[in-house]
């Protein structure tokens, strides 16, 4: 009777074990895709699309959440995008995948700033000490968009926004004036605007500098300024 009692328990030890080894292989060899649809890498600013794939479970079953960033779904089954990426959680994004509040994996992305922004004038870049007509000036307005470089190439469609820019102008004595410019245009400050109608003769300079732009929640400033002839 005991050995027989020993026996039914070790097979009930056994079998518990058995059962449990299943349970945990079955999660440690579940087959996973986590991947961006465009680039290995999530930027700062813009909707980061993730396919998300899980085999063997419906997605309604899994809970997909994100370290350092935040997730959403989209009407295609299976794609989330991840968005608003704090600056101050570090270099890398983590996508957690958990079934039934059991983690089943995970992988993390590169977190990179988009490019940054190329300064033009309504499309129109202008180089150094070129020469323009004052009424280029007037009528065009400062835009910052990506560089149109081939190896500058960016995946993403990223809109900026030139918030201020300092504009300067030279009398005939040689004499610089100065204006804050709060927006994308000379029309946004009536004094800037008047004093280049007034001062504005050929062969004075115009200088374009200070340039602050946002884009993504991230502010770009540095650009180099532009100096222009008038004709």
């Amino acid at each position: 009777m005991m050995k027989n009692l020993i026996l039914i328990s070790g097979i009930l030890i056994i079998s518990c074990f058995t059962l449990l080894a299943q349970e945990n292989n079955n999660i440690e060899n579940v087959d996973y895709l986590i991947a961006n649809v465009k680039e290995n890498i999530v930027y700062f600013g813009v909707d980061n699309p993730i396919k998300v794939v899980v085999s063997n479970y419906d997605m309604s079953e899994i809970n997909v959440e994100v370290e350092g960033a935040k997730i959403k779904t989209t009407d295609t089954p299976s794609l989330y995008v991840v968005y608003d990426i704090d600056p101050n959680a570090g270099s890398i994004v983590t996508i957690n995948l958990f079934h039934k509040n059991r983690k089943i994996g995970n992988s993390s992305f590169r977190v990179l700033y988009a490019p940054k922004p190329v300064i033009s004038f309504s499309g129109l870049k202008l180089k150094q000490n070129s020469q323009v007509h004052m009424g280029l000036l007037l009528s065009k307005s400062i835009i910052a968009s990506m560089s149109d470089d081939p190896g500058s190439a960016f995946a993403y469609y990223f809109m900026y926004k030139v918030e201020s820019f300092t504009f300067e102008i030279e009398n005939d004595n040689g004499e610089i004036n100065s204006f804050k410019v709060e927006g994308n245009s000379l029309r946004d400050n009536e004094e800037a605007l008047e004093s280049l109608k007034e001062k504005g003769k050929s062969g004075n300079k115009v200088y374009f500098k200070d340039f602050v732009v946002v884009g993504g929640g991230v502010i770009y400033n540095n650009f180099p300024s532009i100096c222009v002839t008038l004709l």
